[in-house]
């Protein structure tokens, strides 16, 4: 009787076994048509030994190519997350997939034609947000782990939402565009706080010591504190929070730190008390008194623009301030040109400057990098220099374009950090990486097909760069 039992038992298992994979098959086989519209090409190379400008040789051992990922259509409407060992990429269907960056190994995940687009990644988890056809907005939080959906929350609102995120602690700190910021964590998406604003978002949110800054479209700042939601102080000026300045930095009469902020076109640059919001110092202009160098819009009883006395030069807008060492540099657009200025962050007295910039960087030792054409010499060469960023004095200074091309209208059209390298890419077809401790190209890659690239991303020691022309993703690695 046992033996019969047993054997039923075991012909009841086997069936449910069966079952189970008879219902799991339909579904792998159903989502197998998901990879038609992508492919990896897995390259493994070194390098390609076709830079005309570069001298020969150096493409050895300091790059990578792990990938190239193709697509038969537009690159348009695709959105990609790098951590550690995952690329996750979502196609326009929505459409999620996790390509491995050292084999290339593509796995498909899940499918929501609701996801638009992946906001940020904590351990197993990816925030993706939710768009819907009657216009609203949600937040999913997706367990790659387990496949499986989390947690949903809606943002409220019939508009598209401010897509700056942080994940601090376990709670993730979103805005939408209406009024009102969430704390929600992360966890089981509960809602820890709410923040009401008195007019649309018009800015990202800025999380510095514990304070969560953002501007308004009614040109109110607020800060918050980011375990409660109470506001701390708010002021009526639309400028937008960038950067703290490390607490060594301190001015010489207070012991607060700072922030700096860069408003819209024609505001100067400010510097405020973080706690209270109090204006320490603005630049270029301190005073009423002083005409300053940027021109502001004209109101009803302001007096013509004509009958103002303008100075040589002046400033238009203002770029992504940065502390390097025991200074501030202030990016800005003048005169139909980039320039950067080298103040004293106590004082905003002015150390150095430079200008005809294309880019400008903190680099790994904390000094100055530029970017820029050296007209002077050649409207043709591109001059690559490191500073020291109190003194101004010039470290390493690399030409790019010394009588060593060959190509025709040569221009570089994006650059980053990635560690102790500077990556470049042109208009044409070339990416190259420069070291930045001697101001040497170490590696540089042209393209087979006269096709330019944009769109640099980095993830610790890896980079990816899109080749629109070909539907294409290249994944780079630089080696340890």
């Amino acid at each position: 009787m046992k033996i019969i039992q047993g054997t039923v038992l075991m012909f009841c298992f086997l069936s449910l076994s069966i079952l189970t994979q008879s219902c799991a098959l339909p579904r792998i086989a159903q989502n197998s048509f998901k990879f038609e519209n992508l492919s990896i090409d897995r390259h493994y190379e070194e390098g390609i030994h076709q830079l005309k400008w570069v001298e020969p040789g150096i493409n050895l051992r300091e790059v990578r190519m792990n990938w190239k990922l193709s697509f038969k259509n537009y690159l348009w409407g695709y959105n990609w997350h790098c951590n550690d060992n995952h690329f996750w990429l979502l196609d326009p269907q929505g459409n999620l997939f996790d390509i491995n960056v050292k084999t290339g190994n593509i796995l498909f995940h899940y499918t929501s034609q609701a996801w638009k687009k992946i906001l940020a990644q904590d351990n197993d988890k990816l925030f993706i947000l939710e768009e819907h056809n009657d216009g609203s907005y949600q937040i999913q939080a997706y367990q790659y782990k387990h496949k499986r959906i989390l947690w949903t929350k809606s943002l409220e609102s019939q508009k598209k939402p401010i897509l700056d995120c942080h994940i601090v602690d376990g709670i993730l700190y979103i805005a939408n565009s209406n009024d009102v910021v969430f704390a929600i964590r992360i966890q089981d998406g509960t809602e820890l706080w709410r923040f009401h604003a008195q007019g649309e978002l018009r800015s990202d949110l800025f999380l510095t010591n514990n304070i969560l800054f953002f501007t308004c479209k009614d040109s109110s700042c607020y800060a918050i504190d980011r375990f409660n939601g109470e506001i701390l102080w708010d002021r009526q000026d639309l400028y937008v929070p960038i950067d703290t300045l490390p607490s060594e930095l301190q001015l010489a009469v207070s012991t607060d730190e700072i922030i700096g902020y860069f408003g819209n076109h024609y505001e100067p640059f400010r510097t405020v008390k973080r706690d209270t919001g109090k204006i320490l110092w603005e630049y270029p202009y301190s005073s009423a008194d002083v005409f300053p160098y940027i021109v502001p819009p004209l109101k009803k009883d302001d007096q013509s623009s004509s009958t103002l006395d303008k100075p040589d030069w002046i400033i238009s807008s203002f770029g992504q301030p940065f502390v390097a060492k025991n200074t501030l540099v202030l990016p800005f657009y003048a005169n139909f040109q980039n320039n950067i200025h080298v103040v004293h962050p106590r004082s905003k007295e002015l150390l150095w400057k430079s200008e005809k910039v294309s880019f400008c960087y903190r680099t790994f030792d904390d000094n100055i990098l530029i970017g820029r054409y050296s007209y002077e010499k050649n409207p043709d060469t591109f001059v690559i220099e490191k500073f020291e960023p109190e003194t101004g004095e010039l470290i390493w200074s690399y030409i790019a374009l010394d009588d060593a091309t060959n190509t025709e209208n040569f221009e570089y059209s994006e650059s980053t950090i990635i560690e102790q390298y500077l990556l470049l890419t042109d208009k044409t077809r070339n990416i190259v990486l420069l070291n930045l401790q001697q101001g040497e190209v170490v590696w540089g890659y042209s393209s087979p097909i006269y096709s330019g690239f944009k769109n640099l991303s980095v993830c610790n020691n890896l980079f990816f760069v899109e080749q629109p022309e070909t539907n294409s993703i290249y994944c780079f690695s630089i080696n340890d």
